[in-house]
C-alpha cells in the first residue's frame, strides 16, 4: 500500500472486514405476544431504595395473565442497580424467543434492552440495569416488557400448535 494516502490505505483495510458478514440475513421482525401496555414504574433519584415494583403481564388482548415482571429495587438514588426479572407463564413459555424491555424516561431517548434467558428455566429472563442522571434529578421511568416471538422459528409462529 505504498504510495497511497494513509486514510485510503486504512479504508481499503476495512472493506474486507465490513463485507465479511454479508450473509444476506435480514433483521428479524418479532411478533409481540403480550399486551403493548405492560409496564412497570421505576423511581430514579429518590433518596432511599424503594420496595420492588411488580406488574402482571397480560395477553395481547389483555384478557389473560401470561407472566409477571419484578424490578428490585423499584426505585432509588441515581446510580442504583435494578434487577429486572420476567417470568413467562406456561401458556407462552414455548413461544417466547426473546424478552425485551423498552426503558422510557421523559426527556431521554428510549432504550431497548434484551434480557438473558436462564439456562435452567426457559420461562425466566433477567437483566441488571443501572439508573443514570444528574445527582439532583428525580423522575419515574417506565419499563415496558415485550414478550417476543420469531415468526420464522420452528418452535413458534402461526403454524405451531397451542
Amino acid at each position: 500500500m505504498r504510495g497511497l494516502p494513509r486514510a485510503t490505505a486504512a479504508l481499503l483495510l476495512l472493506v474486507p472486514l465490513l463485507g465479511a458478514d454479508c450473509s444476506g440475513d435480514e433483521e428479524v421482525v418479532y411478533d409481540q405476544l403480550n399486551n403493548t401496555g405492560d409496564t412497570v414504574p421505576v423511581e430514579v433519584g429518590v433518596p432511599d431504595e424503594r420496595d420492588a415494583s411488580v406488574a402482571e403481564l397480560l395477553s395481547n388482548t389483555g384478557s389473560e395473565i401470561v407472566g409477571s415482571v419484578t424490578v428490585s429495587p423499584g426505585g432509588g438514588p441515581v446510580g442504583t442497580i435494578h434487577a429486572v426479572r420476567v417470568e413467562v407463564g406456561d401458556v407462552l413459555v414455548d413461544r417466547v424467543d426473546l424478552v425485551r424491555v423498552n426503558a422510557t424516561a421523559d426527556g431521554r431517548d428510549d432504550r431497548l434492552l434484551d434480557l438473558v434467558q436462564d439456562s435452567a428455566n426457559e420461562g425466566l429472563w433477567f437483566i441488571e440495569l443501572q439508573s443514570f442522571g444528574a445527582e439532583d434529578e428525580a423522575r419515574t421511568d417506565q419499563f415496558e416488557v415485550q414478550l417476543l416471538e420469531d415468526p420464522t422459528s420452528s418452535q413458534g409462529g402461526a403454524d405451531s400448535a397451542g
